[in-house]
């Protein structure tokens, strides 16, 4: 999942939220299975430990390249995991400031659920 804020000048569109999260999107391959994750730095990528399961995953990513990544951490509790790939030339996901967040605000979720890829 990606978490991204619209600029607050004006009203947010869909259409370019969805654009930016589809950027910093990718897939997760393993043997276990699949997911999403985000793109955290060039060559990092965040996605759920139950996703990242394996030493080593193929990330699919926005322009439909495909790399292999290793499982750098995983916390099983928190159900977090990093994995580090080659540096992709994408930008990394530039995140909200959760504290800016009120009751009613827009919330956007790009992933890959049951295969449906980048699903809104």
């Amino acid at each position: 999942m990606s978490v991204l804020s619209a600029p607050e000048a004006s009203p947010p569109h869909l259409a370019w939220i969805a654009e930016r999260l589809r950027q910093v999107t990718v897939e997760i391959h393993t043997e276990a299975g699949g997911g999403a994750g985000i793109l955290w730095a060039a060559d990092l990528v965040v996605t759920n430990a139950h996703v990242a399961r394996d030493l080593w995953a193929r990330v699919g990513l926005a322009d439909d390249r495909h790399v292999e990544a290793r499982l750098v951490i995983a916390d099983r509790r928190a159900d977090l995991a990093l994995l580090r790939m080659p540096r992709s030339g994408a930008p990394p996901a530039e995140l909200a400031d959760s504290d800016a967040l009120r009751v009613g605000a827009l919330v956007v979720a790009l992933g890959h659920p049951l295969g449906l890829r980048r699903t809104l």
